[in-house]
């Protein structure tokens, strides 16, 4: 059983120490592991060539122009060969025994294409402020992801994040990530590897991720963009998961579009909410009086 990790990058130069420490240090010290830069502008190649030069197992690919997440971790996938391959993100940091648990429960359930586990949010001082754990049992059909995500997920979220361990088969049966999802290209690669394989996940928090005060979003998307992204990829998984059930993918689109609209209605509750709630502040900033534009000086 040979494992392959695959790091993807881009302008982190400050914080892609601590990731790729935390891969190196693994209980399971067998493995290569190939950082793909996205060419960045910063100084994060410099970093990868250290960790390539102080250890046999790094190796680094540098895009020549930036191409995106998905195209980077396709290249990142073809230029390993483990019958595994771990999908891993800069500024994350990594439990010692992150490969060894996601592995270890691939072994125990050979029908899994891919493993995922909980993850833990940590502050600006390091301490962990949440963690998330999904309803999943150790081992789950591939179905149970699109159900997830029609039925228990909050409105339009999704049970894996872009870290797995996935089987080198599964990737070879359904092909490469789909660069026109953009950053949600991993949650269409997970809907078409569930149609063919089942799932694993291992309940503990194996991977701790930075407040966003240390590691800010560098692929921020507008929400009218993430909604329409979102429902383009769950409307074609409905559509391949449900081809030979006209009545059941009809009745699945309602209930997809039906969230939609109330993920719609909620966040723009939120917004009028903050709005209003602004206003007696800016009252009491000013006396009791709210300034008008004579008084915006």
């Amino acid at each position: 059983m040979t494992v392959s990790v695959v790091l993807v990058t881009f302008n982190r130069a400050a914080q892609l120490g601590r990731t790729i420490e935390s891969i190196l240090a693994q209980s399971v010290s067998d493995f290569d592991l190939v950082i793909c830069d996205d060419a960045s502008p910063d100084s994060t190649h410099e970093v990868c060539q250290h960790y390539e030069r102080q250890d046999r197992r790094v190796r680094t690919i540098r895009q020549s122009e930036n191409v995106g997440v998905a195209l980077n971790t396709n290249a990142g996938i073809e230029a390993t060969t483990g019958d595994f391959v771990a999908n891993l993100h800069d500024g994350d940091v990594y439990s010692p025994v992150f490969l060894e648990r996601l592995l270890r429960s691939l072994g125990a359930y050979p029908n899994a294409g891919i493993a995922f586990n909980a993850y833990a949010c940590l502050d600006a001082t390091g301490q962990v402020t949440r963690i998330y754990r999904s309803d999943a049992s150790a081992t789950v059909p591939g179905s149970w992801l699109l159900e997830n995500v029609l039925t228990r997920q909050p409105v339009l979220g999704f049970p894996i994040w872009g870290t797995v361990v996935a089987r080198r088969a599964a990737y070879s049966k359904v092909g490469v990530f789909d660069p026109s999802f953009g950053v949600l290209a991993d949650i269409d690669m997970w809907l078409r590897i569930s149609e063919y394989f089942d799932l694993t996940y291992v309940d503990e928090p194996l991977m701790f991720l930075p407040s966003r005060t240390d590691l800010p979003h560098e692929f921020d998307l507008p929400y009218a963009r993430q909604t329409q992204l979102l429902l383009e990829i769950y409307r074609k998984a409905i559509r391949r998961q449900l081809s030979a059930h006209p009545r059941d993918r009809y009745t699945a689109l309602a209930r997809l579009y039906s969230r939609a609209l109330y993920r719609n209605a909620y966040l723009a509750g939120c917004v009028a909410r903050r709005r209003a709630q602004a206003i007696p502040r800016r009252l009491r900033a000013h006396g009791g009086r709210v300034p008008g534009p004579a008084s915006r000086i």
